[in-house]
């Protein structure tokens, strides 16, 4: 049979595909017999894109971009135009197409090989790892539409949901075969006019702002980026007074709402001083499996002594029991007799027990802090080049010596500020969200010089003296003269966004954009054949100061997250934010083969009692093959070579590894409950629920 494709549009209806094939986006589902129809499909209801998934589309408009880099582990392109391709199915990670991000020699070879512009997916799937694409891909603008579309997406199929706005996932989160996609891309976004100051008289999320010392708060779409709440903020600051500083990840394109978030949400230093993505957040609104269209947040707090922020002791939530177009006519009111939704089950679990699996969150309120303008302290390469004249560092025992030193210092600054004569609060307005010691003694090699930053000159000035005072009292006297004294120098950004806006045509990213680094990759977190460990350090361990340390930063210590600070006190004691998590000092990527000599030096550390695994790995980072150590011995990673029936029997679950028995049984109780029958289903998310591995 000949199809013919074409394009035609109306005023109210998109349709891109073959044999006029469509449904109603908002009250239909497909029959069996369409839904596995495999050419594109699309409808629309009031711009209400929903579509069939034609998998040579992902051919066309995804794999084109890594094979101009021949498939290598980074490519010179940005996450923007893969998150904008038109069909929706490109992420950041092209292996995260296919079950477990999985990548082998013959899928590069045949689409290396391929002409992916003309070639039928069907041709040449039998050499391609099995799809994880979605069934059905749906793009709601508004959150009427996003409701009905998931009403409609539970008659379809098996009834699963997945949820994307980016896919900037590392394990692949964001998208499940035979499910309805949810992409949130063309949701309502509120950054660029959500902020607001906070009077006395003020309501909602402004009076909890306001009991946490803070003045301004800002609304957020569900489907917006770090892009769009950076450039808001900096817009404000440029046009008004009163200017403010906004939590957020390191990357452009990294969902401000999503997955970022509600795995934890990890920042680019200001955690240490401000607590987590999580803490940040005020009030949250979702559209839960049902449809139904919540909000809710805290109501009632108290001060508890050792901690920043409130304690949470009431959640309360509403309905929206006039869903429409027009967010003017919203009601937000009682939910109805018989509609016993667990507010603050959901609130402990969004924040910090992973995204898509409790509901697609559609807007938050999150505050914001008084600006403080940012000094990045760097490496002087003029001095490094004179101290590694004298000692050649790494490979003289005097050298090693001195480089320890430096460690200590750096392991006082960021966990121990006494030890060096200044205040916990000097430290905790310094961080990073990239911190290498790997070949930071090396002149020759590739460094960011970059180091760390701080906020306000106060603590810019501290941290150089405080090293200044190091060098007379520790250094010289076991080094006389070494010429450390001017190894670090400063130079003052502005703000975080500042430094990472794309301020000139023809780069990598769009102009006007905040920078999406890491590029787009090929594999994920070394797939398959190399998986890296997603760790959180202990604090205590740093602070041994003894050669396991030592080595670590020599050898591992490269692109970490510098947490600890106040992210065990900035926080309103009720995330799903793992407290081991809230006690590190860095997030690290473990390579295999160190895996097993850092698990058995950290689990000293973790608060452990029988059968009751502790946690310890950090979630937004996982490997998209990761699982526990062995349930027998913590201490031991779970063998590469174990089928999944194995890992499951033998292994603690990468959830488990993550959460802990204790919190991962809680949430999964607060899944069944919000979601009985698993709509949402997503790799690694809380409540995963296998599928069949045809392709």
């Amino acid at each position: 049979m000949t199809i013919f494709f074409f394009a035609f549009f109306t005023s109210n209806m998109i349709i891109v595909g073959a044999n006029f094939l469509r449904f109603d986006s908002e009250t239909s589902s497909f029959p069996l017999a369409e839904q596995q129809f495999t050419s594109a499909v699309t409808t629309a209801s009031a711009n209400f894109v929903t579509e069939v998934v034609d998998k040579n589309f992902w051919l066309r408009e995804c794999v084109p971009p890594f094979k101009k880099s021949g498939f290598s582990d980074s490519i010179d392109y940005s996450n923007y135009y893969l998150r904008d391709k038109q069909h929706g199915l490109c992420a950041d990670h092209l292996s995260c197409a296919f079950v477990d991000c999985a990548w082998t020699d013959a899928a590069k070879k045949v689409l290396q090989t391929s002409n992916v512009s003309a070639v039928g997916y069907d041709s040449i799937k039998s050499q391609l790892p099995t799809s994880n694409l979605p069934a059905v891909v749906t793009f709601p603008r508004n959150v009427k539409q996003l409701s009905s579309a998931m009403r409609a997406a539970k008659k379809r199929g098996r009834g699963l949901i997945s949820v994307k706005t980016s896919g900037h996932s590392y394990h692949g989160s964001s998208t499940m075969r035979t499910s309805t996609q949810i992409n949130l891309r063309s949701l309502t976004t509120y950054s660029a006019s959500g902020i607001v100051e906070c009077q006395a008289a003020s309501t909602g999320a402004c009076i909890l702002a306001r009991a946490r010392g803070k003045k301004a708060i800002m609304r957020v779409g569900g489907g917006e980026a770090h892009d769009n709440t950076y450039r808001a903020v900096l817009e404000w600051n440029k046009n008004h007074a009163n200017k403010y500083t906004v939590v957020g990840g390191g990357a452009g394109t990294v969902a401000a709402a999503g997955g970022w978030l509600q795995g934890g949400g990890l920042s680019t230093g200001l955690e240490r001083h401000y607590g987590f993505g999580v803490d940040q957040v005020l009030e949250i609104e979702m559209v839960l499996a049902d449809g139904t269209h919540v909000k809710f947040g805290p109501t009632e707090w108290k001060q508890k002594t050792g901690f920043i922020y409130p304690q949470t002791t009431v959640v309360t939530g509403y309905c929206n029991t006039n869903l429409v177009d027009n967010e003017s006519q919203w009601q937000w009111k009682k939910c109805p007799k018989g509609v016993d939704i667990p507010f603050s089950d959901l609130w402990f679990a969004v924040r910090g027990g992973g995204g898509g699996t409790y509901g697609v969150v559609t807007a938050i309120q999150i505050q914001l802090h008084d600006y403080n303008p940012i000094y990045y302290i760097y490496r002087n390469d003029s001095a490094l080049n004179q101290v590694l004249n004298v000692y050649h560092v790494e490979d003289r025992p005097d050298g090693i010596g001195l480089a320890h030193l430096f460690f200590d210092y750096f392991v006082d600054l960021f966990w121990n500020p006494t030890n060096l004569g200044l205040t916990s609060d000097i430290s905790n307005s310094c961080g990073t969200p990239s911190i290498t010691f790997l070949n930071f003694f090396n002149a020759e090699a590739s460094f960011d010089g970059n180091f760390f930053m701080c906020e306000g000159s106060a603590a810019r000035d501290a941290v150089i003296g405080a090293w200044k005072t190091f060098v007379n009292q520790t250094i010289w006297p076991k080094y006389p003269g070494a010429p450390v004294y001017e190894f670090f120098t400063s130079a003052e950004i502005g703000s975080y966004a500042e430094i990472v806006l794309q301020t000139t045509l023809g780069g990598r990213v769009p102009y006007g954009r905040i920078q999406d680094n890491p590029p787009p990759e090929t594999i994920s977190m070394g797939g398959s054949a190399y998986p890296l460990w997603s760790a959180n350090v202990p604090i205590q361990w740093l602070l041994q100061k003894n050669d396991d340390v030592y080595k670590f930063f020599f050898d591992d210590l490269n692109g970490c997250h510098l947490i600890g600070g106040d992210t065990s006190k900035a926080h309103d004691q009720m995330t799903s934010v793992n407290p081991f998590q809230r006690a590190s000092g860095l997030q690290c990527m473990i390579l295999p083969d160190n895996e097993q000599h850092y698990r058995s030096q950290f689990i000293k550390y973790f608060k452990t009692s029988k059968g009751n695994f502790p946690g310890g790995t950090e979630y937004n980072h996982i490997s998209p093959v990761a699982v526990g150590p062995l349930k027998t011995n913590w201490t031991t990673p779970c063998p590469k070579s174990y089928s999944k029936a194995q890992q499951a029997s033998k292994c603690v679950s990468l959830q488990e590894s993550v959460w802990g028995t204790s919190i991962l049984s809680r949430l999964t109780s607060i899944k069944n409950k919000v979601d009985p029958d698993s709509s949402f289903n997503c790799h690694f998310c809380v409540g995963e629920k296998p599928i069949g591995s045809s392709n």
